[in-house]
């Protein structure tokens, strides 16, 4: 399931983009659902500190209510870090997308890889 703008059109529209992606088979709900197959991939403006989001693909269980939650975010230019502050349940796919997001502000590991 995707919205927005993919990332060859985001790069083609804007240049430098920022590319997170969270891959499932590092979520605690995966692994007990046993489907560790899927990710979340954002693709956010350039700007350090006001990033918006621009489009979003998720891949796997849970793909549209995960999408939703993005859409709405988008819709209403919520900051990323209103959506990552708070703590989803544990164990869900909505982890997914906090610590993709959380990948904006942080280069560990358990955070999305960002390029």
């Amino acid at each position: 399931a995707a919205f927005g703008l993919s990332e060859t059109e985001a790069r083609a529209a804007l240049g430098k983009v920022q590319i997170l992606e969270y891959p499932f088979s590092k979520l605690d709900r995966a692994r007990t659902d046993g489907t560790e197959e899927g990710f979340v991939k954002l693709i956010f403006s350039s700007s350090r500190w006001n990033p918006r989001l621009l489009g979003a693909t998720v891949v796997g269980p849970r793909a549209a209510e995960l999408l939703y939650t993005l859409e709405t975010m988008y819709a209403s230019q919520i900051h990323p870090l209103k959506l990552a502050s708070p703590t989803p349940a544990y164990p869900s796919y909505a982890e997914a997308l906090r610590y993709a997001v959380m990948g904006l502000y942080s280069s560990s590991e358990t955070f999305g890889s960002r390029r």
